[in-house]
């Protein structure tokens, strides 16, 4: 999944006096505004992490779904009949690679001439622009959260493993890494032969500037109608009804 082109700002503690640093993502340094410190960014697993704060307090969660509930093709007694079991946030992981996408596209445009006759001119189309990709880091089941648009209000916390609630990473880095790459590869040539009726040549090329496992918050809101269970999952920033 792309599509949004904003970084993400990186929340991390600095290695000299402890303070907290923000910094964009993609970036090689960083520079502590305390102590004036300067480190770089690598990270010994080849990625950094960053989470967002749950913003979407508990009860606005669940008006959200109430009004979703009265959207679209779905029981007009939903409401009435329903009741609301479980309501808990939980912080799904995904990976994100951001990356500057560049493509040659060879190929043509056809266009009339003044006897109806086609005509092929020549183009070439050259793409160099950034990309960002995001896919799930685990097996979200039912959910189908399959990537992830960061909003422009996302606030990155200081946050330890052991005291968050999420799901486990179970999918590859190096193959999310590999899949980012390829998807970004093929968006740029994509981009590039849109403009064209014809393409007879076209290579891709992916510069990577940032891998990143971030965790976002949701509610997951379980409900039971008509002695079924169901559940609806909401954005913890957005509030939006997602599932």
């Amino acid at each position: 999944m792309s599509g949004e082109t904003s970084k993400l700002l990186i929340s991390m503690t600095c290695p000299s006096c402890g303070g907290q640093v923000e910094c964009e993502e993609g970036e090689s340094l960083a520079i502590c505004q305390y102590c004036d410190a300067v480190f770089a960014l690598d990270s010994s697993e080849g990625s950094s992490k960053v989470m967002y704060k749950l913003t979407v307090e508990k009860e606005a969660a669940v008006k959200e779904v109430k009004s979703w509930m009265k959207k679209g093709p779905k029981a007009p007694d939903l409401i009435e009949k329903s009741s609301f079991d479980e309501v808990y946030p939980i912080y799904i992981p995904f990976w994100r690679l951001i990356a500057r996408g560049k493509a040659c596209v060879c190929g043509y445009i056809e266009r009339k001439d003044k006897d109806d006759h086609t005509i092929r001119e020549p183009r070439e189309v050259l793409i160099n622009r950034e990309y960002i990709y995001t896919s799930s880091a685990c097996n979200v089941g039912d959910l189908g959260l399959e990537g992830i648009r960061v909003p422009d209000n996302a606030k990155p916390i200081f946050f330890d493993d052991a005291d968050i609630v999420t799901f486990g990473v179970t999918t590859s880095k190096d193959d999310s890494f590999r899949e980012g790459e390829e998807y970004i590869k093929k968006e740029a040539i994509s981009d590039g032969a849109s403009s064209l009726d014809g393409v007879t040549f076209q290579k891709g090329f992916v510069f990577p500037k940032g891998f990143t496992l971030v965790y976002y918050p949701f509610w997951v809101i379980r409900y039971t109608y008509e002695e079924r269970s169901y559940f609806a999952t909401v954005d913890g920033i957005t509030g939006d009804v997602l599932t």
